[in-house]
């Protein structure tokens, strides 16, 4: 009896622990620049985001006064966030055998700039109930 209570145990850690690791994100990129207050939400949990840290699919980001950052992401697509700015990373697929990405990112207010890498295909909303629309452009800004 007390092996059966042992093994069903140590099934429901096993378990437990490989649900854990599979519902955790990969990082979609990593901000190569932030200064003053930036904070970054996933799951509801604002926290501050530093140089170097990596920033994941369907997280919220929002700029203080005077406070910017710079993303890279795994494409090598640089979007930049301006001083009061907000932005949702919506989606991010990239396939490393191609070196191409997709990436949507929901602008909600503020300032951006996007400077894609080659051969990637980027969509960016305006507002939440904006249409979404591609830029080919090499570069681009949002106001």
């Amino acid at each position: 009896m007390h092996i059966r209570r042992l093994c069903v145990a140590v099934i429901a850690a096993l378990s437990a622990t490989f649900a854990t690791s599979a519902f955790a994100q990969a990082p979609i990129g990593d901000a190569s620049s932030v200064q003053n207050d930036v904070q970054a939400s996933l799951n509801r949990k604002a926290l501050p985001i530093s140089t170097g840290g990596s920033v994941f699919q369907n997280e919220h980001l929002i700029t203080g006064d005077a406070s910017q950052a710079t993303l890279v992401f795994l494409d090598s697509t640089d979007f930049s966030l301006g001083p009061t700015s907000e932005a949702t990373l919506d989606r991010f697929i990239y396939n490393p055998d191609r070196g191409t990405g997709r990436v949507q990112i929901e602008a909600n207010r503020g300032v951006f700039g996007l400077s894609p890498a080659r051969r990637t295909r980027r969509i960016m909303r305006s507002s939440p109930r904006a249409e979404p629309f591609t830029s080919r452009a090499p570069s681009s800004s949002f106001w």
